[in-house]
């Protein structure tokens, strides 16, 4: 059963993601740069070019438009403690792993989704908060960071989903018919 990952690497100066396949051992790269509209990929193929499913590459721009969104905040320092944020999206959640200036170790953030696909923030957030950074980056931190997984990147994780799923009923499928042959 495929198991794609998608790994994001966030600065104020640009953005990286990568799309691991491990089951057709495949993976696509992009250096995007945040501009004031729209971002501009600088390196890597676009989405149209690669054979992943149009439905994860329509969810793949819109994770383009949140990454682009956190790159700026990091630009005009909302959370000025932190440097980088590295984000990892696979179907069952959206982790991220923010990195400060002095190379701090900051707990890994993971969103996740219950029995009902509803956002379960991450309880270990205050984490942050105890002497990591200000209240006011913690809030704003927080904040962009659900507004992210709930919005695009969860879109994101739940397309990981439907081909996660498509693809063990195709398989099923198919051993049903060879085992009926």
């Amino acid at each position: 059963m495929p198991r794609k990952h998608i790994t994001l690497r966030i600065t104020s100066a640009d953005f990286q993601i990568a799309i691991m396949d491990p089951h057709f051992h495949r993976s696509y790269g992009q250096i995007w740069q945040p501009t004031e509209r729209t971002p501009r990929l600088i390196e890597g193929y676009q989405w149209k070019h690669t054979d992943l499913p149009l439905m994860l590459i329509r969810a793949m721009d819109e994770g383009v438009l949140a990454a682009s969104t956190l790159s700026k905040h990091l630009q005009r320092e909302r959370y000025p403690e932190i440097a980088s944020i590295y984000v990892h999206i696979s179907r069952n959640d959206v982790t991220y792993i923010p990195s400060g200036h002095q190379s701090r170790a900051l707990p890994l953030l993971q969103y996740t989704w219950d029995q009902h696909c509803q956002l379960v923030a991450p309880e270990n957030f205050i984490e942050l908060y105890d002497g990591q950074i200000c209240e006011q980056s913690f809030e704003n931190l927080q904040h962009d960071l659900t507004q992210a997984s709930f919005g695009r990147f969860g879109l994101i994780a739940r397309c990981l989903r439907l081909i996660g799923r498509q693809a063990s009923t195709q398989l099923q499928q198919q051993a049903a018919s060879s085992a009926s042959a």
